[in-house]
């Protein structure tokens, strides 16, 4: 049944859902260690349910009523077309209809099992 859970979202996700790039920036390595290397993005696509913000989200200052609310299953697709893991940080952007958004909240839901089910992300607007 657990499995059911996150099979039944992630096919809601992509039959209703929106695509979204989620962008992370990261280093290369360098030929001196002391010295980072050049900062490389690397994007990944995905289908995510884009809402408003309920409630019982809004526990704190950060999360706004007027930001959004990503729900996403727990793949994506990278630039090669490979399906990945869909592991965002804090840090990392989406781009929703054409606007780069930042992160300002993530949390996984996990089904009976304890396995991520879905990803909920909350981003300003």
């Amino acid at each position: 049944m657990a499995s059911s859970l996150a099979s039944n979202a992630a096919n809601m996700i992509a039959r209703k859902g929106k695509t979204i790039v989620w962008t992370r920036a990261s280093r290369t390595t360098s030929a001196t260690p002391w010295a980072a290397g050049p900062a490389v993005l690397d994007s990944y696509t995905f289908k995510g349910r884009i809402t408003g913000v309920a409630a019982q989200y809004m526990t704190d200052a950060t999360i706004l009523a007027s930001d959004l609310m990503v729900t996403a299953g727990t793949k994506a697709t990278d630039a090669d077309g490979a399906i990945v893991d869909l592991a965002p940080r804090m840090g990392d952007t989406l781009r929703i209809d054409g606007v780069d958004r930042a992160i300002k909240r993530i949390v996984p839901a996990a089904d009976d099992n304890g396995a991520v089910a879905v990803v909920r992300m909350f981003v300003a607007s």
